[in-house]
């Protein structure tokens, strides 16, 4: 988890394409939307392999989609963020919150267990409803969290769940390899 001036560039433009599509798709009902949206189809098809192999990524899809927070997956472009992955609190609008997490592109199990780390720190967001904001953002982890590396315009903050969470699904993955499912 980051904060950086880009975070704001971003947050403007999600806002801006989410009210487009949110008018778009106006005849829809809320529970028909995706809450984990991802940027490209090869990102798509990673959320598509991790939520038909993980039960845990099911899990925290299960609690996001049950939640007011909508993910949005992005590849990391950023060659001065030192880390695999990172969220991001983009804005809050419309009965929803916004986070965008920005993965690298990795080997399959790797990017599998780096989502699920990410999608954890999305599913402790939805489960803290005065979270509205990065500042409050930051006020939580510092709180639950702890301060991990730093990183450009900001400080990053990880926790004890998102660690274990992207632990467990890289077993899983181990153990549906080695059982040859």
């Amino acid at each position: 988890m980051t904060h950086s001036p880009l975070a704001r560039i971003v947050t403007l433009l999600l806002t801006l394409t989410t009210g487009f599509a949110i008018d778009a798709r106006a005849g829809e009902s809320a529970a028909s939307l995706p809450r984990i949206r991802a940027a490209d189809r090869e990102l798509r098809a990673l959320i598509d392999d991790a939520l038909a192999t993980s039960a845990t990524v099911r899990a925290l899809a299960e609690r996001i989609t049950a939640s007011d927070v909508v993910v949005y997956i992005a590849c990391e472009t950023d060659p001065n963020v030192r880390g695999p992955g990172r969220l991001n609190f983009m804005s809050t609008a419309g009965g929803f919150r916004y986070v965008l997490v920005r993965i690298r592109p990795r080997r399959r199990a790797a990017a599998i267990a780096i989502l699920a780390h990410e999608l954890q720190h999305a599913a402790e967001i939805a489960e803290t409803p005065a979270i509205v904001d990065e500042a409050s953002l930051g006020r939580e982890y510092a709180r639950i969290g702890y301060r991990s590396h730093a990183s450009p315009g900001g400080l990053s903050f990880d926790t004890k769940a998102a660690v274990e969470t992207g632990r467990r699904v890289e077993d899983e993955l181990r153990t549906l390899l080695r059982d040859g499912s």
